[in-house]
């Protein structure tokens, strides 16, 4: 189904805030997929014991609550294996939310808040 999305990302360490996108999405249950403005696929995915957030070609981060994982992330230094921590996450009709932390070899590299405004079919 064709949605509007606006989804931000909040860098909780930095205090700052990113615009991801603002615009049309789609919705199939409990996966949302989407093309930022440069033209990367996001794809969110809330399965029953896990969290995915792949940024097509780019990073899988895998999150399972209260539990650490292991995701994957492309970076201008190279592919890099992270330790990630799912703090906190909902899944409502009209929103959805993920908090997280990335940690390279147990130091803590990342505090992240990422929301995703579904509102409703375009």
């Amino acid at each position: 189904m064709e949605i509007r999305i606006i989804a931000k990302s909040y860098n909780i360490l930095n205090d700052e805030e990113i615009l991801i996108k603002d615009g049309k999405g789609y919705l199939f249950e409990n996966k949302l997929s989407y093309l930022e403005d440069e033209g990367t696929r996001n794809e969110v995915s809330f399965n029953e014991n896990e969290i995915l957030i792949e940024r097509v070609g780019n990073s899988i981060i895998s999150l399972k609550l209260n539990e650490y994982s292991t995701s994957k992330v492309t970076t201008v230094y190279g592919e890099l294996i992270l330790d990630t921590y799912l703090i906190d996450f909902n899944q409502d009709d009209d929103i959805w939310f993920v908090e997280y932390k990335l940690f390279l070899e147990s130091d803590l590299i990342g505090h992240f808040k990422v929301i995703w405004e579904i509102e409703g079919l375009i």
